[in-house]
């Protein structure tokens, strides 16, 4: 029970730090910011993978398919929201992980390798 505890934590020490010192891939491409509000805590779980009774603040979501940044806040409007957990969003919008994580790196390079490029002609 303590080791969950002390891994949950950490998690959540961890989703509240950029890593400034590993910039994002050079290829990282620039995605369009669609900002979703008031979404409940079973959509909220839904879309950021997390358990539904974890609290978050907010989550960032890729759709390099369609170059879209989707960040999700479970309050109702941006006024909401502070302002370090909106930039720290966005950092992730611009390919920056979270110190000591490379998910946004992998989820990048592994949709590079089984994706088909938007500029590809049939």
């Amino acid at each position: 029970m303590m080791k969950l505890l002390a891994a949950s934590l950490s998690l959540l020490v961890s989703c509240t730090t950029i890593d400034y010192h590993t910039p994002p891939a050079n290829d990282w491409p620039q995605l369009t910011v669609v900002e979703h509000y008031g979404i409940g805590t079973k959509e909220m779980s839904k879309h950021c993978e997390v358990p539904w009774f974890m609290s978050i603040q907010a989550c960032m979501v890729p759709d390099f398919k369609n170059k879209i940044c989707n960040l999700y806040f479970p309050n109702w409007e941006r006024k909401d929201v502070s302002d370090r957990v909106y930039e720290h969003e966005l950092m992730h919008c611009e390919g920056y992980d979270n110190l000591d994580d490379t998910e946004l790196h992998d989820l990048w390079e592994q949709w590079k390798q089984t994706s088909t490029p938007l500029n590809t002609q049939n």
